[in-house]
């Protein structure tokens, strides 16, 4: 029997029934009903209303987080690529293009062109493209600096644009300007081109000094900050980062500008909302005890449209305060800011009762003058939330005064149009089920576009709109991989590229992530004054994915830092780092570290252990097998904690060292049984007239092989050094 026969039976067989009792008992439960009725319905819209704002808020949140993360990711790229410029040979014949060669009538730069993404915005409201070259960069002397003097670090950076180009590449609509300064105030930028004022010095600008300041703190870490684009006028926000030279003091400082309007992209709200909400991104002011004046929330941008009175973090602002007539509501959402928190709050906005919805969308560092995260908020009328509530309750009691005057007549009629409209109702009933299905095999057969149009005003409609929200989520879970795959690309170049090549000595290391990017790090460097003689390094902090992947990139930066500056200190030197990344780690997450220096000429080993599991010494002449001393403890969780270092320790020919990660002993079979460090110690003895390259290979196979079914749940690092027989 289909569904269309079971409702026509079943619209017949009750039909009848209640008629007659209902109108006698209606008049005096008409106003309960409606009361009822009407409170019910205004708290589910009401309910259902917030949770889905504060849904779209949060996702959206999300999505500029995940934005900020990448280019973050990005700049540090480039301060590494910046750095490694610095400390390397000086290219011959660089090519330095000035500005005047930009700005001279016509340019004698060749090859300039033009973009949408670039252009000045004049005082009267004309936008004027910019010539640009993307082959060049452009060099900015600061006032006073002699015609034709070039430095040496000029011409190491010379080589940056492949840089730029690379980088750019990754999502060019999200980066306007690429550049460099230096220390002694020339700055450069990429793409290439001309028009910056005369008064121009990087050195005077705030992310220029807010990032030497955070230098000098230790913290070498990307900094945002939001000002207007000296090329353009727009307001753009910047990340930037400080670099060092080869003496590691600060050199300058690199950065990256992005347009406010593609950090904060248009925010899609649903049909029914979108002509009636506000999407604002504001920033909290805190208060001035000095004057008297309350916290306030500054508008950055309204509807994808910023404000024009933004001048500088630092600087008073005239830019547009959100008010509201619930003051102490409008305090609680800044309080709320500050302490990382999300809401939804129902409050007055310009004579409205409406819903305020807001998330953090962009932390700020915890150094800047003005703290306040950048809060993303959508306000919407309160009547246009209930309002298919308030069209219900006019509409029961409309029905119902129709059925006081006419139950005599329907009593008559409704045998005959209960099985009109059951014939007909089936059949509406049953056409959205079909266009449901048929739009859900073309989804599944990979057309994300894939939409339905079902108009029949109940939850078919909903169900409709719900199915219409899949295929975009769908494709935007595409992109997030695709951005995944970058932030792991990104992570693979700051790993070493091959191994040492050292007399004597076969090293080999690598990393198997079980996601996209991880948190295990290891790494060579080799004593500038000993070319025979490295540091080696293998780490694991807490967890994986991408935000163990960004503080092992951090903590990447700090050891090696430390470690060339102190190569022959090895405790003092991970004390030192210890202390920088106490700050650097949060709540919760911590780094262990096996930091050892070997010298190829006398095979003798010193290390520092920092709570990381023991490293094993596999003695070729006994066949026995030794853990070296691993006192002392994980490093980013408590301050002020010594560390010494253990050593020396002589290899012997055939000797092998190996350095692993829990990921090797702690991975579990489907039966829940973990591999252990007697299989661990076991393989690599049998293996040990190997070469280190079969030593390792010889690990991971077992391990997969003891894994079998079961996923991979944590990142796998080995390192294996063996002394020739």
């Amino acid at each position: 029997m289909t569904i269309r026969t079971k409702l026509l039976r079943l619209c017949l067989l009750l039909s009848l029934l209640p008629i007659v009792v209902v109108a006698a008992v209606y008049r005096v439960s008409l106003y309960n009903v409606e009361k009822d009725v009407s409170e019910t319905t205004y708290r589910e819209f009401s309910d259902k209303a917030r949770s889905y704002l504060q849904t779209i808020v949060n996702d959206y949140s999300r999505i500029v987080q995940r934005d900020r993360a990448l280019l973050e990711m990005t700049v540090i790229s480039q301060a590494i690529q910046a750095e490694a410029k610095l400390a390397g040979p000086i290219p011959k014949d660089p090519v330095i293009p000035w500005q005047s060669q930009y700005d001279a009538t016509p340019p004698t730069i060749a090859g300039l062109i033009t973009s949408p993404q670039y252009v000045r915005v004049h005082a009267d409201g004309r936008e004027i493209q910019i010539p640009i070259s993307r082959t060049h960069q452009v060099y900015l002397p600061p006032s006073g600096w002699p015609a034709g003097k070039v430095t040496d670090a000029m011409k190491q950076l010379s080589t940056m644009p492949e840089t730029y180009q690379r980088l750019y590449g990754f999502d060019p609509k999200s980066k306007t300007w690429l550049y460099t300064a230096l220390s002694d105030g020339v700055h450069t930028c990429w793409p290439g081109h001309g028009g910056y004022p005369a008064e121009y010095d990087p050195r005077n600008r705030a992310w220029y000094k807010r990032a030497i300041a955070s230098a000098a703190k230790g913290v070498w870490a990307p900094l945002w900050t939001v000002l207007p684009d000296v090329s353009s006028g727009s307001v753009s926000m910047t990340c930037s980062m400080a670099i060092h030279g080869p003496d590691k003091t600060p050199a300058g400082v690199t950065a990256i500008d992005m347009p406010l309007s593609d950090i904060f992209e248009e925010l899609i709200l649903p049909v029914r909302w979108a002509d009636h909400a506000q999407v604002i991104h504001a920033m909290g002011v805190p208060a001035d005890a000095a004057t008297g004046k309350k916290a306030s929330l500054l508008v950055i941008m309204r509807d994808g449209d910023q404000s024009q009175g933004v001048e500088n973090w630092a600087e008073e602002f005239e830019a547009e305060t959100l008010v509201s007539a619930d003051q102490d509501e409008l305090q609680a959402i800044y309080a709320d800011a500050m302490a990382g928190k999300q809401g939804v709050r129902r409050m007055r906005y310009r004579g409205r009762d409406c819903f305020w919805a807001y998330a953090i969308a962009m932390p700020l560092h915890p150094d800047h003058p003005k703290a306040s995260p950048v809060l993303s908020l959508i306000i919407l009328p309160y009547d246009v939330v209930v309002r298919t509530a308030v069209a219900t309750q006019k509409k029961i009691q409309d029905r119902t005064q129709m059925a006081l005057y006419g139950t005599s007549a329907i009593l008559l009629c409704v045998l005959g149009v209960s099985v009109i409209v059951a014939v007909r109702r089936s059949r509406k009933f049953t056409r959205p089920i079909d266009q449901l299905a048929d739009a859900a095999t073309r989804l599944a057969q990979g057309d994300f576009e894939t939409q339905v149009h079902v108009h029949t005003g109940d939850e078919f409609e909903h169900l409709g709109q719900a199915f219409n929200d899949v295929g975009p989520k769908l494709a935007e879970h595409e992109s997030v991989k695709h951005s995944l795959e970058l932030a792991r690309q990104v992570q693979q170049n700051l790993l070493p590229h091959g191994t040492p090549d050292l007399p004597g000595l076969d090293i080999v290391a690598q990393i198997i992530y079980c996601d996209e990017t991880g948190g295990d790090y290891y790494d060579y460097i080799r004593d500038k004054s000993n070319p025979n003689r490295i540091g080696f390094a293998v780490g694991d902090i807490t967890g994986h994915g991408i935000q163990a992947a960004l503080l092992m990139a951090s903590a990447r930066a700090v050891i090696r830092s430390h470690a060339e500056a102190e190569f022959n200190e090895l405790g003092l030197m991970i004390t030192d780092v210890n202390e920088h990344l106490v700050s650097d780690m949060g709540e919760g997450r911590f780094l262990t570290l096996f930091y050892g220096v070997i010298d190829a000429n006398t095979r003798t080993v010193h290390w520092v252990s920092g709570g990381h599991d023991p490293a094993m010494w596999y003695h070729a002449s006994t066949g026995q097998q030794e853990e070296l001393s691993h006192e002392g403890l994980v490093l980013g969780i408590i301050d002020g904690v010594t560390y010494e270092t253990e050593g020396p320790t002589t290899l012997q020919p055939g000797d092998i060292l190996a350095i692993g990660t829990d990921g090797i002993w702690e991975t579990m079979n489907a039966d829940g049984e973990e591999f252990g460090s007697d299989r661990y110690w076991k393989t690599i003895a049998d293996h040990a007239d190997e070469s280190a390259q079969a030593i390792f290979e010889a690990v991971v196979a077992e391990v997969i092989a003891f894994r079998g079914s079961a996923p991979q749940r944590d990142d796998i690092t080995l390192m294996v050094i063996k002394v020739a027989s």
